[in-house]
């Protein structure tokens, strides 16, 4: 632990290699105390490595940097458990090529007078995870130079959650701009909505973790401090820029601005026959018009989608698949989580290659299994009418104490929720049932389960004693095959496994909260919609349409009676 006047230099370090290729890559940012403003920041590309071997090189490159700016103490930081643990002497180092890289770590420590190594879990390490990630999405080396690109690391770090005493969160006046320019379709009629509420953190505008926990000091206090519009006003800036900068789509804008001087005939007609797909806000953002089809009326017909530059594909990309809002789900989710916001050409290929390349899910997730539907399927007609529930049991103990995760499954929308648990009593269900389901859905007609009638009996009872009812019985229950719940266990351990970071799984509860948004926000290829939906009537918002704020849109809910109307039209159309 650092104390708060600590006067110093921080090195965070990480690494990342494709099993496929061997190809890998390393992230290394100097931090500068106190304030944890960031003196440097690098990411290199590796050949032939092994994940070790890249995190070797995480540690051997930063040490570098620190030896280049004459930093003669200096703490270390990475969620490596092996790299330091075989650094301190812990854990003895038998593969070769592993003890080379131990050999040139014990040379670099004769240059410093201190050396301090930490370990802490890779959510905390989220600085250096996204230099090493985007550095391997890149395939070659860069040293990060715009200031947003700093802001943004300095956001995500949760470093000094792990390694301050205390962190006094410091008021900072925040100066919102008086005015900000509407926003409207050149191309049609659309309006936007009203300005977005201030955001608790602002990041970079294609930052795909937020922090959440404490403030810093801001690093430089002669800065003035930029407001919550200013943010989204830059972002935007931004992305203008990206789109401009690649051929194809500064044509399009031109077309769409009506300058067809610039264009050859030929040109001129070849871009005539799709520049009525796009469209232009009157900031200059260019846009994809969505197109519905026949079995998917909801298709966000009418919700234009950001066109998304080469530039900033690799972010979003990470958003959709690596984030805890992704969850490591498969290349048809990852893709319909995207289309549903964004565009680009050639975008599902883009999925299906990063899907496939992807480290976490290559080593923790297999092929699933589909059972098929159970015999003697009910059929509800509305959300939480029928809840499915399974144990998943034999999880390693948590550092919460929890060795059982057990699992509830709306039958009609596919919506799951989870409770981690210590014991598996009849109280200790019922409890988790009124706490999960009831509290948030109401009762549900029946439970489908495989376990002992006599065990959910005394549940039921447990249930009624929680609600304080005299009623002899309150729910049904039918114990039975259910394949539909199997899978969602399946799912649910194969994602929880890509993001356990810990030798000895220690932190698979806190993981597997976390990725309920994940699974209950993706597309279900059965139903043709996303649990999240069927159950409220509306789209849940992701870290990153959040941080652009309000978007063009030709749909608008006016009242809360307007909204209901047409939730109810959904509904009863869903029905028939």
């Amino acid at each position: 632990m650092l104390e708060d006047d600590f006067e110093g230099v921080v090195l965070s370090f990480d690494g990342a290699a494709k099993t496929s290729t061997r190809k890998g890559s390393c992230g290394c940012v100097l931090w500068k105390l106190p304030g944890w403003s960031v003196m440097e920041a690098q990411g290199f590309i590796l050949e032939d490595v092994t994940v070790n071997d890249a995190e070797y090189n995480g540690l051997l490159k930063g040490l570098q940097m620190a030896r280049g700016r004459n930093i003669t103490e200096l703490v270390v930081v990475g969620d490596s458990r092996i790299v330091i643990q075989q650094v301190h002497g812990l854990i003895n180092c038998h593969q070769p090529n592993l003890q080379r890289k131990l050999a040139e770590c014990e040379a670099m420590k004769e240059h410093f007078t201190s050396l301090r190594l930490v370990h802490v879990k890779r959510d905390f390490n989220q600085a250096a995870d996204y230099i090493t990630s985007k550095t391997l999405v890149l395939d070659d080396s860069w040293t990060v130079q715009e200031e947003d690109e700093r802001r943004h690391l300095e956001q995500v770090s949760k470093i000094p959650e792990q390694l301050m005493k205390s962190q006094a969160s410091p008021g900072v006046d925040i100066r919102v701009p008086e005015s900000l320019a509407d926003v409207s379709f050149q191309k049609e009629n659309v309006n936007v909505g009203s300005e977005s509420a201030p955001l608790p953190n602002a990041a970079r505008v294609m930052a795909a973790v937020t922090r959440s926990g404490t403030h810093r000091e801001a690093e430089d206090s002669s800065r003035p401090p930029l407001g919550p519009l200013e943010y989204q006003a830059e972002r935007w800036r931004r992305i203008k820029v990206h789109q401009r900068s690649e051929e194809y789509l500064a044509e399009l804008v031109r077309f769409l601005k009506g300058d067809f001087e610039s264009f050859s005939p030929r040109r001129l007609r070849k871009i005539s026959k799709v520049a009525d797909l796009f469209a232009l806000d009157s900031r200059g953002i260019l846009y994809r018009l969505a197109r519905s089809t026949r079995d998917r009326l909801r298709d966000f017909a009418d919700e234009p989608r950001l066109v998304v530059p080469k530039a900033l594909q690799a972010d979003i990309l990470h958003y959709a698949h690596e984030d805890y809002q992704g969850g490591h789900q498969g290349k048809t989710r990852t893709h319909e989580r995207l289309r549903s916001e964004f565009y680009w050409p050639g975008m599902y290929a883009d999925v299906d290659r990063f899907v496939e390349e992807c480290v976490d899910c290559a080593s923790g997730k297999g092929r699933p299994p589909n059972p098929g539907p159970s015999p003697g399927n009910i059929t509800p007609r509305r959300p939480f009418e029928t809840v499915s529930m399974d144990f998943v049991t034999h999880m390693p103990k948590s550092a919460r104490g929890n060795t059982f995760l057990l699992l509830f499954q709306d039958i009609f929308s596919g919506y799951v929720m989870c409770k981690p648990m210590s014991f598996t009593t009849a109280q200790d269900v019922a409890e988790a049932y009124e706490e999960r389901v009831f509290r948030s859905f109401g009762a549900s007609s029946l439970i489908r389960h495989d376990q002992d009638p006599r065990f959910m009996s005394e549940v039921f009872t447990r249930f009624r004693e929680l609600l304080g009812s005299r009623q002899r019985a309150t729910l049904a229950y039918r114990p039975q095959a259910n394949g539909q719940q199997v899978r969602s266990v399946q799912t649910v351990i194969r994602s929880v496994r890509a993001y356990i970071a810990e030798a000895d799984q220690s932190d698979w509860d806190d993981h597997a909260e976390r990725l309920m948004f994940a699974l209950n926000t993706s597309f279900d290829a059965t139903r043709l919609e996303t649990p999240f939906y069927l159950v409220h009537g509306w789209d849940a918002q992701g870290t990153v349409s959040a941080m652009l704020g309000p978007r063009p849109s030709s749909v608008q809910e006016k009242t809360a009676y307007e909204w209901r109307r047409k939730f109810q039209r959904d509904y009863s159309y869903a029905l028939a």
